[in-house]
């Protein structure tokens, strides 16, 4: 921010001198020597005698008026320098606003910073323009006590020549009269025009100030778009059934892949999470023209999302470990009794839903799958505690532990469906005119002349 503040010259001072070099621009000439040459005017034209032309010096202020005008609060045309920082003021604003405005953009578009620096910089920026207002303020006040002071000083002293009818008889008087005079005619309009200077830079603060919180409403909109868009990687909603059971082998203290996602994040050190960033930001220029232009293009969200997760992907998947469950189960729950209850439960959830209705109990098929070379050989161990007695039948599996189990020759007259009750129920319907295999809905033995 310090560094903006002075490459866009937004220093006060600054603000103020260019607005005086205009003012000399106008003039084609520095103000200061512009009043000091008319002043020396009224010296040229006051007779060596000692009389003091009245008419002249009202004459020289006149013309200083018209330049700078009267003290602010006099209802009265402003003077033609007031016309030419006013028109200045105008696109110094339009300047700082063009800026300004991309302030927030800038760090919305920078790794480590995005919405949140954007943000910081805009609230740290309201808080320097006030400041600056502030300041700007008290030295307005004094400019105009000062102004003031000085063109009722310049009016005293032309009321006391004219007074005199132009005439200092008395010895010492004449020098001391003209001297005052002259430093008031000369020192007014210069204190004038630094009063209109310092007012306009006023006003151009008070503009910026007034746009932050629009700047503040842009990044909001931002942060909006980009919630909306995080929507799309939310967990799909879990169906009160799932397809398939089974456990997550995660880290400890995960109880969700979330958890064990932001484990590995918080893992990654900050100079690979920076240039990750970096290396997106590249892409979000080339491809969409940045964060923020991304934001105002609803209709490219769906690309931009496969864009995210293609480079995330690339970027975890050259740092993620590759292995293997049977690797991963006994890390994290060792060869004891926590990865024999885990790999107990795996297997009594995989049996049969399928009972049948007498109680000896058929054969029984059970596969394994999981990986067959030696890192498995763990695993296996505990199976042989857990399950004794049980056969697997092995099948190569790379990254899952899969107890599949199943009746395979199951006689159907075994099956709930197809037992005595539903015999039972057979043989009643038989009895009738129809038969189970016929539909009950047409009377197939009705009359002709039906």
């Amino acid at each position: 921010l310090d560094d903006l503040w002075t490459k866009q010259q937004l220093v006060p001072e600054a603000i103020v001198a260019r607005l005086h070099a205009a003012a000399g621009a106008a003039l084609r000439e520095t103000p200061e020597a512009v009043f000091a040459a008319a002043v020396d005017t009224l010296r040229t034209r006051t007779p060596a005698a000692g009389r003091h032309d009245a008419a002249a010096a009202c004459n020289v202020l006149d013309q200083l008026l018209k330049l700078v005008g009267k003290p602010a609060g006099d209802h009265e045309e402003p003077g033609s320098l007031d016309d030419v920082l006013k028109e200045l003021r105008g696109r110094i604003v339009k300047e700082l606003e063009s800026d300004l405005s991309t302030l927030a953009v800038t760090f919305i578009e920078q790794p480590q910073y995005r919405l949140a620096g954007a943000e910081e910089s805009l609230n740290q920026l309201a808080t320097r323009l006030k400041e600056t207002v502030e300041a700007l303020q008290e030295r307005e006040d004094e400019l105009r006590k000062d102004v003031q002071a000085s063109y009722a000083r310049l009016f005293q002293l032309l009321g006391s020549l004219q007074n005199a009818g132009g005439l200092t008889n008395l010895p010492g008087r004449k020098s001391a009269l003209s001297g005052d005079l002259y430093d008031c005619l000369q020192s007014y309009p210069a204190k004038r025009l630094r009063f209109s200077e310092i007012a306009s830079a006023l006003t151009i603060y008070r503009s910026l100030l007034g746009n932050i919180p629009e700047y503040l409403r842009d990044v909001n909109f931002c942060r909006q778009r980009l919630t909306d868009i995080l929507a799309a990687f939310a967990e799909p909603a879990k169906s009160a059934e799932p397809f398939l059971r089974g456990k997550l082998i995660l880290p400890p203290g995960c109880a969700t892949i979330a958890g064990a996602v932001e484990q590995v994040i918080d893992a990654l050190p900050p100079d690979e999470m920076l240039a990750y960033d970096q290396a997106l930001q590249k892409v979000l220029n080339r491809k969409f023209r940045g964060l923020a232009s991304l934001c105002l293009k609803a209709d490219r969200t769906p690309e931009f999302i496969q864009l995210l997760t293609q480079e995330t992907r690339e970027f975890l998947d050259a740092r993620l470990e590759k292995t293997d469950p049977a690797t991963i189960l006994i890390r994290y729950f060792g060869q004891g009794s926590d990865a024999a209850q885990l790999l107990r439960q795996a297997y009594e959830s995989a049996v049969p839903v399928v009972a049948p209705i007498q109680q000896v109990k058929p054969l029984e098929a059970c596969i394994l799958a999981m990986p067959t070379d030696a890192v498995a050989d763990p695993v296996r161990r505990l199976l042989g505690q857990v399950c004794g007695g049980v056969e697997f039948i092995p099948a190569d599996l790379t990254d899952e532990i899969v107890f599949h189990r199943e009746y395979p020759r199951l006689d159907l007259a075994r099956l709930p469906q197809l037992g005595p009750a539903a015999r039972e129920a057979y043989e009643i319907q038989r009895r009738g005119d129809l038969t189970p295999h016929t539909r009950a809905d047409i009377r197939w033995n009705a009359p002709p002349s039906e």
